[in-house]
């Protein structure tokens, strides 16, 4: 089997809120450094699973990757 390592890997790491006040008990997942990006779920452990879907939807319409906002 051939292993390859990445001396530089090429990864980008976005945070996400996720907020279930007010929400009829769902959790509401935003990005503050992906504007517009927004999912959601029933569940906490559902929300943290639809979460990546939301970003692999939004990123690809920048055409560079958002930066993270200080």
């Amino acid at each position: 089997m051939l292993t390859l390592k990445m001396k530089n890997p090429d990864y980008v790491v976005y945070p996400a809120i996720f907020d279930n006040t007010n929400n009829d008990g769902f959790y509401t997942v935003t990005f503050p450094d992906i504007p517009d990006t927004v999912s959601q779920g029933k569940t906490l452990t559902d929300a943290m699973e639809q979460a990546p879907d939301a970003i692999a939807v939004a990123l690809p319409d920048y055409p560079i990757y958002p930066n993270r906002q200080i």
